[in-house]
């Protein structure tokens, strides 16, 4: 029984609204069907999930994850003290929503 299927069973539900990779560095190859990315995507398609998403401490793999197309949420640390350059994700989410390119 893979680890998901066990955490399931546990908390009681037949799936998760978010599977997130944490800080991948590189992020997986898309195209292998048998990395981590393969893995969130065969979640997704068997119903075990909703949503896939990636957290980043590198704004170059949070744009790149966002601009890939390949996941639902991007996660990226930001505050107040976040540099301009950072800022570049957020413009980026926002020309996203709005369809338009950044």
């Amino acid at each position: 029984m893979s680890s998901l299927a066990i955490s399931l069973e546990k908390l009681k539900t037949e799936y998760v609204d978010i599977l997130q990779l944490h800080n991948p560095d590189p992020l997986p190859d898309a195209r292998d069907p048998d990395g981590a990315y393969g893995g969130l995507l065969e979640a997704r398609e068997r119903g075990q999930a909703r949503f896939i998403g990636v957290s980043c401490h590198r704004l170059g793999n949070a744009l790149s994850a966002a601009e890939s197309g390949n996941y639902d949420t991007v996660q990226f640390p930001l505050s107040s003290l976040s540099s301009a350059d950072d800022l570049r994700l957020l413009r980026y989410a926002k020309s996203m929503i709005a369809g338009s390119s950044p």
